[in-house]
C-alpha cells in the first residue's frame, strides 16, 4: 500500500505542505488547532516522511553505494565488509551493485544512483572503465563524492577523485621470483579479463618479472579464466594438453587458482609434484586447499576500510587540496603449492 505524501496529507488537514512540514519538524511558532488536527491525521493515516526528499534538503542523504564486478568472488565479498563496517559505524547506508561483469549494467547503476542522489559512491568494477569515465565525472560534477578502488586511478587520473588500491605489479613480482628461485623458466600466468584494469597491472606485473629474470613470456600459456572457477579450470584443462606446457603458473585470483587444481587433477596430475601454482588475494579458503594454496596476500579488509576512510573524509571535507591516492603493499604467503622444478619445461607425450 502507497503512503501518504506530505502534499496529500497537508490537503486532508486543510493546511499548506509548508505549514504541515513545519508542524511535523517540531515548529513550537503553528497554530495549536492545525498542529492537533496534522499530527493526529499523520498518525491515523500511518504518514512516513520522505527522507530521500529529506536528505536532499539538507545536503545529505548519508546514503553511499558500493560498485563491484562479482559479489560472488571472496575477495569482494571481504573488501566490501571492511567498506560496510566503517560507514555504518559513521551513520551510512550503503548500497552493494554488482555488475556482474557487465559494463552496461556498470552504466545503468551509475544512472540510478545519480537519480537517487547518494551522497557518495566507491567504484572497483575495472572493465572498460574508458566508457564510465563520462558518467563517473557527470556524479563528481553533480557533488557526488567519488572514490576509485582498484587501480582505476591510474587509467581515469584526470578525475581528481581519490583512489585506494593494491600495488598488483608488485605483488605478481614476487610470485614469479619465488617460482624463478625454485628453478622454473616456464612460468604461465591465468588472466582474468583482458579488459580489466586490474588484470593489466597483474599481466605487466607478470611480464616485467620474467624479463628480469631472463625467462621469456609465451603468450600461449596465459589464457585467460575471467576470474571464475570453471572458465579457469577449463583453460587450464587446455593449456595442459599443449606440448610443451609451463612447470609452473601463477593465476591472477585464487578462484582461478582452484580452477587450476581441478584441472591439473582432471589430467591425473598432482599439484605441485607435476605444476606448481600460485594465487594472488590469499582468499580464506586459499590455506584449506591440499596441497595449501603459495599466494599473494592482500588485507581485502584493510583495503575496504580505508576506501571507506577516503570517501567520508572527502564527503565531509568537501574536496579540495591534494587528491589522495593511496596504493597498500601485498606480501607472498609461502605455502605448499610450489615446489622445485624437475624440468625445463613438460612434453605432453
Amino acid at each position: 500500500m502507497r503512503s501518504i505524501t506530505l502534499r496529500e496529507l497537508a490537503r486532508k488537514a486543510r493546511v499548506s505542505p509548508a505549514t504541515a512540514s513545519r508542524i511535523l519538524n517540531g515548529d513550537p511558532s503553528v497554530r495549536q488547532s492545525s498542529r492537533e488536527r496534522v499530527l493526529a491525521l499523520a498518525k491515523a493515516l500511518d504518514y512516513q516522511p520522505n527522507l530521500l526528499a529529506k536528505g536532499l534538503r539538507a545536503g545529505r542523504t548519508h546514503t553511499l553505494a558500493l560498485i563491484v564486478d562479482n559479489v560472488a568472488n571472496p575477495f569482494f565479498a571481504d573488501v566490501t565488509l571492511g567498506i560496510e563496517d566503517r560507514v555504518h559505524e559513521c551513520g551510512y547506508s550503503l548500497f552493494l551493485c554488482n555488475t556482474n561483469q557487465d559494463s552496461k549494467r556498470a552504466l545503468d547503476y551509475l544512472d540510478a544512483l545519480s537519480a537517487r542522489g547518494v551522497d557518495g559512491v566507491i567504484y572497483a568494477s575495472t572493465l572498460d572503465v574508458e566508457q564510465v569515465a563520462a558518467r563517473l565525472d557527470r556524479l563528481r560534477r553533480e557533488g557526488v563524492r567519488l572514490v576509485l578502488l582498484g587501480n582505476l586511478g591510474r587509467r581515469l587520473h584526470t578525475l581528481e577523485v581519490p583512489s585506494v588500491s593494491v600495488d598488483e605489479r608488485t605483488g605478481v613480482a614476487l610470485a614469479v621470483r619465488h617460482l624463478v628461485e625454485l628453478g622454473h623458466r616456464a612460468i604461465g600466468f591465468v588472466q582474468g579479463r583482458a579488459a580489466s584494469v586490474i588484470n593489466q597491472e597483474r599481466f605487466a606485473g607478470y611480464v616485467g618479472a620474467l624479463a628480469e629474470a631472463g625467462c621469456t613470456c609465451r603468450p600461449e600459456w596465459c589464457p585467460e579464466g575471467h576470474y571464475r572457477l570453471g572458465p579457469a579450470q577449463e583453460a587450464v584443462g587446455a593449456l595442459l594438453a599443449r606440448s610443451p606446457r609451463p612447470t609452473a603458473l601463477i593465476a591472477a585470483n585464487d578462484l582461478m587458482a582452484l580452477g587450476a587444481y581441478r584441472a591439473v587433477r582432471e589430467n591425473g596430475l598432482r599439484v605441485p609434484e607435476d605444476l606448481s601454482v600460485v594465487g594472488f588475494d590469499d582468499v580464506d579458503f586459499a590455506q584449506d586447499l591440499s596441497p595449501p594454496l603459495t599466494t599473494v596476500h592482500v588485507d581485502r579488509r584493510v583495503l575496504g576500510d580505508t576506501a571507506a576512510r577516503a570517501l567520508l573524509a572527502a564527503i565531509d571535507g568537501g574536496g579540495g587540496g591534494e587528491v589522495p591516492r593511496v596504493m597498500l603493499t601485498p606480501r607472498l604467503m609461502v605455502r605448499g603449492s610450489a615446489t622445485a622444478c624437475r624440468t625445463p619445461a613438460v612434453e605432453v607425450s
